[in-house]
């Protein structure tokens, strides 16, 4: 009986636990989709410096790159 009690005890509190757990992936989420969009540019912004930097090395000569 005990055993019983302790168990029905145990599933009560995972089952208050629910829904603060389904808000704390809530807020995941949206930190998640805050933190794609604010990624966007700097991938253009490392794209162009790439760009960039791959154009400086080629107008070096060889000794100059090493």
């Amino acid at each position: 009986m005990e055993n019983l009690e302790a168990l029905a005890a145990h599933r009560a509190t995972l089952q208050r636990l629910v829904p603060l757990l389904d808000a704390i992936r809530s807020v995941a989420e949206i930190a998640w989709r805050r933190a794609e969009r604010g990624a966007a540019p700097l991938q253009k912004y490392r794209d162009q410096l790439r760009g960039t930097l791959e154009m400086v090395v080629a107008s070096l000569d060889r000794k100059e790159r090493e």
